[in-house]
């Protein structure tokens, strides 16, 4: 593959790897962050609202200590039992919106009971007041008229916030456990996608200088007149074109000095022609000594 293009695919690879890592990171992110949302986030409101209820339920019955205590004027005893009643109806709704959003049956459950539960005490509440008003406004009649009315109410609404405190800090626990893990893998896929990069940057560089170094030191030896170096030319890239090269320049000397060797043999086995000029004077000479 030529550097042209080999090079391009090293860094597209390289920016594919860091696109991924970077999606597999904000993936994991907005996983932690849709858990945070969607569990802790719900868990914390039931809790809350769980606690309105509470304080509602409390204003509630300290109104209905007020009637009892200044039920004997007719104008604060209108006013502090619509107030009581304004609260308790306040609870009633809070409860039967938090059993709505509630997903599972232990805490829809403990809600079920509460609103029917709270109902009941509302009822007990009413009667208690038309016994109060029975009794000449007295207030140890109205009391006693009440006592234990909303007692299971009670009960069952700090059992409702004692289960959704441990369910939020469950979930938090666990928010807090998957962000963990996610950031261990996202650190992890950030290093092996470093890694990858690193161990990619060096075989791309071998790929490059070690040809460049052979090619280098070819042409140092050619340049000394070693003509015997064998270089490696299967390559298909501009380095070994590179090659290709040194190593033709590499045979040329060699194939031209065998060509004039081989010449300077042929003509040193083929017979030399006798000259004319030599031939006459050896003639005679040859001849006189015949004769002599």
């Amino acid at each position: 593959m030529k550097l042209s293009l080999k090079l391009p695919l090293a860094f597209a690879f390289a920016l594919v790897l860091l696109f991924l890592g970077g999606v597999f990171g904000i993936s994991t992110l907005n996983n932690a962050v849709s858990t945070y949302r969607l569990d802790v986030l719900n868990h914390v409101d039931a809790n809350k609202k769980a606690a309105d209820i509470a304080g509602q339920f409390s204003v509630a019955i300290q109104e209905w200590k007020n009637v009892l205590l200044r039920g004997k004027n007719p104008k604060d005893l209108d006013t502090y039992w619509n107030a009581h009643q304004k609260e308790m109806a306040k609870v009633i709704q809070g409860i039967d919106a938090l059993s709505q959003e509630m997903d599972d049956e232990n805490s829809k459950g403990i809600a079920a009971k509460l609103g029917v539960s709270m109902r009941g005490a509302a009822k007990g509440y009413e009667a208690a007041f038309e016994a109060y008003k029975a009794s000449d406004f007295d207030f140890a009649a109205g009391d006693k008229a009440a006592r234990g009315k909303d007692r299971e109410a009670a009960s069952l609404l700090l059992e409702l916030r004692k289960y959704l405190s441990e369910e939020e800090a469950k979930s938090s626990e666990a928010a807090s456990a998957l962000a963990a893990r996610g950031s261990t893998l996202a650190y992890g896929v950030m290093t092996l996608v470093t890694l990858i990069g690193f161990a990619g940057s060096v075989w791309m560089s071998r790929q490059i200088v070690q040809p460049l170094n052979e090619a280098v030191s070819a042409a140092d030896k050619v340049s000394r007149g070693d003509l015997t170096t064998r270089l490696d030319t299967s390559g298909k890239d501009e380095i070994s074109d590179l090659l290709r090269s040194l190593q033709t320049m590499q045979q040329s000397p060699g194939r031209r000095r065998k060509r004039v060797t081989r010449q300077l043999r042929n003509r040193t086995r083929q017979p030399r022609p006798l000259q004319p000029h030599r031939a006459a004077s050896y003639g005679p000479a040859r001849s006189g000594c015949l004769h002599g």
